[in-house]
């Protein structure tokens, strides 16, 4: 008699076939309802059956497929090895941030991008130079010129004082004429801020001259003013000002210091130091040249023991007195055209005919034998 499977049987019988090849069954037929002999449904669901449903056993979601079993996006992708967004490199070339200032190396896995300031050096030393690591170099004018945007007042008509200058490098303060070619005087500065800056001048400056005050550097000949050599300290672009001075009535042209020890006046300092004569106002009681027409100030430290005067050698007998320090009175102080003022330390006259006329020397007005020498004159 002939044995009937049934269609249960049949079904278990195909699966078990199917797993010991290795091999997939294809089903034309609805998968999702088996009819068995006696006409009864059974329904091909996990729940009911035991199997896994198409979605269970082993669709491509869940048996193998890219996104479980091994793909590159699970197991080898950058989110997962590299813990989201930190990334791992493997030289500098990885770490290229594309700003030109900053150093980019890899260590042990990991960029670092240093800003280096050295790299944003424009060679101009009125400029900061900085390194943004984000934004790049900036570099930053350091340098300045205050001249009071206007006139200044000199306390002498041969030395210009700056107020202030800021300079980035060690230079010069340089006075020019008003068309700034022809150089009237230089004064060393040092890099950072400097205040009441003397440059002393070659010639004298008048009531509302105009002038103009420059900045340069020193890099050609260290410590020596060159023009022409040592370049306007901005590149190009010239720290400087113009300046109209005032110079009051009866400023004096030039300035003597000198001081007394008994035995002899010392003449020690003399402004403007750029202006020829004043080469002869030094030494210890010193035969002096004055030139006729400029104004002098003498500042004696030690007016009361030593009062300084200007006489007529007398030749071994009786001085003139003419000009005198202190509580003495000489014949010309009353002279409108010497101009004579006794101001405590400081005594100022202008050398005109009058005084060349009668003035042959000068001495202490107690230790009269010993501090005293000649005066000659000459034209500027």
């Amino acid at each position: 008699m002939e044995r009937r499977m049934s269609g249960a049987s049949r079904a278990g019988w195909l699966l078990a076939l199917v797993a010991m090849a290795g091999c997939e069954l294809v089903v034309d037929f609805d998968r999702d309802r088996i009819v068995d002999d006696a006409g009864i449904d059974m329904a091909m669901e996990g729940d009911d059956m035991g199997m896994p449903p198409e979605e269970d056993m082993g669709p491509e979601a869940d048996m193998g497929p890219e996104g479980d079993m091994g793909p590159e996006a699970d197991m080898f992708a950058e989110t997962d090895m590299f813990e989201g967004d930190a990334f791992m490199c493997t030289g500098a070339g990885d770490c290229d941030d594309s700003v030109d200032c900053t150093v980019d190396e890899c260590t042990g896995g990991a960029c670092s991008n240093t800003a280096t300031d050295a790299m944003c050096d424009d060679t101009n030393a009125c400029t900061a130079d900085s390194c943004d690591a984000i934004t790049g170099c900036d570099n930053t004018s350091i340098c300045s010129l205050d001249v009071n945007a206007g006139a200044i007042t000199m306390d002498l008509t041969t030395v210009l004082t700056v107020p202030e200058v800021e300079a980035g490098a060690d230079g010069f303060l340089v006075v020019y004429d008003s068309t700034g070619t022809t150089v009237f005087g230089s004064a060393a500065v040092s890099a950072g801020t400097s205040t009441d800056v003397d440059v002393p001048l070659d010639r004298q400056l008048g009531d509302t001259d105009m002038v103009v005050v420059r900045l340069h550097e020193d890099i050609g000949t260290i410590g020596t003013f060159e023009d022409g050599t040592d370049p306007v300290a901005d590149d190009g672009a010239a720290i400087q000002g113009n300046v109209t001075v005032t110079i009051p009535a009866g400023t004096p042209d030039i300035e003597v210091t000198i001081s007394g020890d008994n035995t002899d006046y010392t003449f020690s300092m003399a402004r403007s130091s750029a202006f020829a004569p004043t080469a002869t106002l030094t030494g210890a009681d010193p035969a002096i040249t004055l030139i006729r027409g400029l104004r002098y100030r003498f500042v004696n430290t030690s007016p009361g023991s030593h009062p300084l005067e200007f006489i007529t050698d007398g030749g071994g007998g009786a001085d003139t007195v003419q000009l005198a320090q202190g509580t003495d009175v000489g014949a010309l102080e009353g002279d409108a055209e010497i101009d004579w003022t006794d101001a405590g330390m400081a005594v100022e006259a202008t050398v005109d005919t009058d005084f060349e006329a009668a003035i042959d020397g000068y001495r202490c007005g107690i230790h009269t034998t010993m501090m005293r020498a000649a005066i000659s004159y000459d034209d500027l």
